[in-house]
């Protein structure tokens, strides 16, 4: 399977070789004193260290993950949208669908900055050759056992993933799906804010995930 440089739509950002990224913050440090992810942290190439802010409490947002938002609580899910266990991209109306279904929003450009800032886990992008295979279901397959090797013997149960897939954002073009994110390991995001498709589009690089606000649920 060929693994093309980073991909992205207009005004992308430069790119580098895909690295696993470390483990950034309090509640790592919490599972770190449980053992959980102590040998998975001193084998990162990439690791960092541990974040020096505060997180909110566990039992704020249920089984998604509290983080820090303008001086309030942003309970976001822990992962991508799924379907059968794969990570599976959705267009527009679908995604509101979901968001609806879930009491929840898609998040806007800042939120997903503070979402990758406060992951507990950051993966490197994987990006796949282009072409019409990319909106396929066997290319959101094979992107997603890409993204599972990455994660491979690594307890990822209430921890906060990102990094790995650009966001499906709230829509700024009425008609078109609005995507951004899919950030490198210094924080900078391969893909701009960008509105180019029409609204029902996606391919294997996106990912559906939701927040909501602390108390709205």
């Amino acid at each position: 399977m060929a693994i093309s440089t980073y991909e992205c739509e207009p005004q992308c950002s430069g790119s580098q070789p895909p690295m696993l990224a470390g483990t950034n913050s309090t509640r790592s440090m919490q599972y770190m004193v449980k053992g959980l992810l102590t040998s998975f942290l001193i084998s990162l190439p990439g690791f960092t260290g541990l974040a020096s802010f505060e997180k909110p409490a566990f039992s704020t947002c249920g089984d998604w993950i509290p983080i820090s938002y303008q001086g309030s609580t942003l309970c976001v899910s822990p992962d991508y949208y799924s379907v059968d266990g794969v990570r599976t991209p959705v267009g527009m109306s679908e995604a509101l669908d979901i968001a609806e279904q879930e009491n929840a929003l898609l998040p806007t450009p800042k939120m997903v900055d503070a979402i990758w800032e406060q992951a507990d886990i950051k993966l490197s992008p994987i990006t796949m050759t282009p072409g019409p295979e990319m909106t396929s279901v066997a290319y959101y397959q094979r992107h997603h056992a890409m993204i599972e090797e990455q994660l491979e013997g690594v307890d990822v149960q209430g921890l906060l993933i990102a990094g790995h897939k650009k966001d499906i954002v709230q829509q700024q073009v009425e008609g078109k799906v609005t995507i951004y994110g899919w950030h490198k390991s210094d924080g900078k995001p391969i893909q701009p804010v960008y509105s180019g498709h029409h609204d029902e589009y996606r391919d294997y690089s996106h990912g559906l995930r939701l927040v909501r606000w602390a108390d709205s649920h």
